[in-house]
């Protein structure tokens, strides 16, 4: 093959200029064991249940390493207020907005709206969703690891 013969296309390949930045939708496990829910009435849980439906997420790229997480059962998008709580709120603001960076094998998810004040994304050993004030980057309850639904 040359340089200027065109390189073969697969049959089913389609190309879309403008593409939608939402991806698959994935759940997220926390390093203790716990997936995040988001649910209709906007209480963000975790479950032990990886069947939970409201545990589906939609990840939408915003910026080169910044995303927003919206819950497919819900409609809602994940957001600490200025407590330092997580909830899921109904329509997209600055507060919704996380910057993903992995460390080792995980993912951190740190609020791009208070990153000087250092709030991650975690839930505790019990289950409990952490206060965005107490979370930290070396606990591995911060630490989160995408999966992909199947």
């Amino acid at each position: 093959m040359t340089l200027e013969e065109p390189i073969p296309l697969p049959n089913d390949f389609r190309f879309n200029p403008n593409p939608n930045k939402w991806q698959p939708t994935k759940k997220l496990i926390s390093r203790t064991g716990y997936f995040l829910c988001i649910n209709e009435d906007g209480l963000v849980y975790s479950s032990i249940e990886h069947v939970d439906c409201n545990a589906l997420l939609q990840f939408e790229t915003v910026d080169t390493g910044i995303v927003t997480i919206k819950g497919v059962q819900s409609g809602r998008y994940l957001a600490f207020n200025s407590k330092g709580v997580l909830c899921g709120v109904p329509t997209k603001d600055e507060s919704c907005s996380f910057h993903e960076r992995m460390k080792s094998l995980y993912t951190l998810y740190k609020s791009e709206k208070y990153s000087k004040k250092k709030w991650f994304l975690a839930i505790s050993k019990r289950g409990r969703i952490k206060n965005g004030r107490k979370s930290r980057t070396r606990k591995k309850h911060s630490q989160f690891l995408p999966i992909k639904d199947m």
